[in-house]
């Protein structure tokens, strides 16, 4: 966990002023402003990048879902789905099914899809999850997912990230404060310098990250290996 603040972090590698309220450099941004959006993106970045079996360190289980109205699901990625059953009273997985399948699916049609307690399914229709047999407050059905977070510059921590993949958020901002500095200093060997390091590093610490489920550097997103690009 991070003893300082990210902003703090991001000012002492890069020099950029992540504190500043004033716009700074192109465009009306505050320095602030900027700081934020970056942690914020190099988090979703991270998630999009990661492959599933990493995924369990960020993930976090939606409010019980007891009825038939379905569960929005914004800016997450869907891990599994399970429903109580009423027999075994265990939470059992739902298989997913398409909308196009789901009136063989829906229980009572009879056909080898159909939907029960024993074997619920869910499906995805106008942004939300929906769940078969129902759900109810008895046997209430669960979504796990990978939430997006919203990460403020003064921040000293990720909520749910693990310590190895909240440094690499940090290294994302730096990264992108380190251009925005490129973009308006003179001294530009020095920042590229800097930048190609701050990239090598952060491509090498996502490589010994999934290093520690057996993966190699093949299964790094395509847009991470140019160079250790971010």
């Amino acid at each position: 966990m991070a003893h300082h603040q990210f902003d703090e972090q991001i000012f002492a590698m890069t020099g950029f002023d992540a504190t500043s309220n004033s716009a700074v450099g192109f465009g009306d941004a505050t320095g602030r402003e900027l700081a934020s959006e970056w942690l914020s993106s190099g988090a979703k970045e991270l998630i999009n990048t990661l492959p599933p079996q990493c995924l369990y360190s960020v993930a976090v289980d939606a409010t019980d879902l007891t009825d038939g109205n379905g569960s929005t699901i914004n800016n997450c990625r869907v891990l599994g789905v399970t429903r109580k059953d009423k027999h075994s009273g265990l939470h059992l997985p739902c298989r997913e099914v398409y909308q196009t399948d789901l009136g063989k699916a829906t229980p009572g049609s009879g056909y080898i899809e159909e939907a029960f307690s024993e074997d619920p399914i869910f499906y995805k229709k106008s942004n939300k999850i929906f769940v078969l047999p129902t759900p109810s407050a008895t046997y209430p059905a669960k979504i796990n997912t990978v939430q997006f977070p919203t990460v403020n510059r003064n921040a000293t921590s990720v909520s749910t990230f693990p310590d190895e993949l909240e440094s690499l958020v940090i290294q994302y901002a730096i990264i992108k404060a380190t251009e925005h500095e490129l973009a308006n200093n003179q001294d530009t060997e020095l920042t590229n310098d800097l930048l190609r390091t701050y990239k090598g590093d952060y491509f090498n610490s996502l490589e010994n990250y999934l290093k520690l489920y057996g993966l190699s550097s093949a299964q790094i997103a395509p847009q991470q290996q140019e160079q250790g690009a971010v």
